[in-house]
C-alpha cells in the first residue's frame, strides 16, 4: 500500500505545486488504479507518465474528476501563487494556507476553481 500510495505520488505531482490539496484528494483517487495500470514502472519516471497519459482513459470517473478538478486549480490559481505566494515552499499544505490567507486577493477565476473542488 505504500508503494501504492509512492506512485501515485510521485505521478500525481506532475499536475504541479498549485493544487496540493486536490493533488493529496487525486492521490488516494488514483492510487489503486495507478498501480493496477501502471505499477510496474518506476515512480517518476518517463515511463510512468506514458503509462498513466496512456492509461487515463482506464482510471475510474472518481480518479479522473480528482485530476481534472487539480489541473483546473492549478491552472487557475498559477498566476495567483506566483503573486502572493512566491517565498512559499511548496508541500506540506503551505500553498493551500497561502492562498487562503490571500483569498480576498485571488482571481475570480482561482476563486471559482478552489470552491468547485471544494464543493464537491
Amino acid at each position: 500500500m505504500v508503494r501504492i500510495i509512492l506512485v501515485a505520488g510521485v505521478a500525481l505531482a506532475l499536475l504541479g505545486s498549485a493544487a496540493t490539496a486536490q493533488t493529496r484528494a487525486a492521490v488516494k483517487a488514483c492510487a489503486a488504479d495507478i498501480e493496477a495500470q501502471c505499477g510496474k514502472f518506476q515512480p517518476g519516471s518517463a515511463s510512468l507518465r506514458e503509462c498513466m497519459k496512456t492509461h487515463f482513459k482506464d482510471f475510474s470517473q472518481k480518479c479522473q474528476a480528482s485530476v481534472e478538478q487539480a489541473r483546473a486549480v492549478a491552472k487557475e490559481c498559477a498566476a495567483d501563487i506566483k503573486q502572493n505566494c512566491t517565498s512559499v515552499k511548496p508541500g506540506g499544505s503551505r500553498i493551500e494556507a497561502c492562498l487562503q490567507a490571500h483569498l480576498t486577493r485571488l482571481s475570480s477565476g482561482c476563486k471559482a476553481a478552489i470552491s468547485g473542488v471544494h464543493g464537491s
